[in-house]
């Protein structure tokens, strides 16, 4: 029911995406710098145990208990203190929180780490073959359950009239890229395109919310998705949320393609690619000309008469 086990390359490389998104907060913000955050010192005590868990958490060290520290001080900092660069990243920052929590359950320490590094080390040194990268996968279904309702509460949010009229999508353009000139100039064309990308939009936030759900159809809704995000990206920026958002989809790929991808593009190594090979079978020899032969050698035996 929850795909049993199989690789945990996908949770690594999910790792790697999310927790570098996560720098961009620790470094740069004045919300979660260690050195600007304001008091109380119980909250600079967190940002400062944040940013060393980060460092943890990106290169594969203490995986495990890294994100944990993450996901807690994340937790407090946006949750307790009500943490956050601005307020229309809020609900932003709420998704990174998620993410997080996801990413501290699931094994994402197997792969891509110094977990792994020293994994093989050990087992090398104590003779034994190198542990299989293959964790639980039950994580991934929490990972799609907040996808999923993302993107399905975002259509219900931008079930409107306003939305579904394209004055949103008009005011935005005006705002970021255009003018009231552009406005002017071909009202109804604009007015038309506008009216096009709002339901265009609409229905590819209500289809990828199915679409994740079914295993088969995965695939069509991380294409769907990434085409969603690069669509409102020009129009609405929130590249911290885009980001993150794409950062979590390695983590619901199909684990064996992940897999393989990586091996394609690093080598896949001696013992494993000798552990996936089978051995090879032997010849098959026809059971007729087994009974010539052995005949033909009874024949020239003389013991045999």
């Amino acid at each position: 029911m929850f795909d049993g086990r199989g690789s945990t390359r996908g949770f690594a490389v999910a790792r790697l995406l999310i927790i570098a998104t996560l720098f961009w907060y620790v470094t740069g913000l004045s919300a979660y710098h260690p050195t600007l955050v304001d008091v109380p010192v119980l909250r600079r005590a967190i940002a400062v145990l944040l940013m060393v868990a980060t460092w943890f958490a990106w290169i594969g060290y203490r995986t495990r208990a890294a994100t944990v520290v993450i996901a807690l001080c994340w937790g407090a900092l946006h949750l307790y203190w009500g943490t956050s660069n601005s307020a229309l990243n809020n609900t932003r920052d709420a998704q990174l929180l998620q993410a997080l929590i996801v990413l501290a359950l699931s094994p994402c320490g197997r792969s891509l780490s110094v977990d792994r590094w020293l994994a093989l080390r050990r087992a090398a040194r104590r003779g034994r073959p190198p542990p299989p990268e293959r964790g639980p996968l039950w994580t991934r279904w929490l990972m799609i359950a907040s996808l999923s309702s993302l993107y399905a509460w975002t259509a219900v949010e931008l079930a409107t009239s306003e939305w579904l009229s394209g004055l949103t999508i008009e005011r935005f353009w005006v705002g970021r890229w255009g003018s009231s000139d552009t406005l002017a100039m071909a009202p109804s064309l604009i007015h038309a395109l506008s009216v096009a990308f709002a339901w265009q939009l609409l229905t590819l936030l209500v289809v990828v919310a199915l679409c994740l759900w079914v295993p088969r159809w995965r695939w069509y809704a991380v294409t769907l998705g990434v085409l969603l995000h690069l669509l409102t990206w020009p129009f609405f920026g929130a590249w911290p949320l885009t980001v993150t958002l794409l950062a979590c989809y390695p983590m619901i790929l199909p684990v064996d393609w992940v897999h393989d991808f990586i091996d394609a593009q690093l080598g896949a190594p001696a013992n494993e690619a000798t552990a996936a090979s089978p051995p090879a079978a032997a010849p098959e020899v026809d059971a007729e000309v087994v009974k010539v032969a052995r005949g033909a050698g009874q024949a020239d035996d003389p013991d045999a008469r």
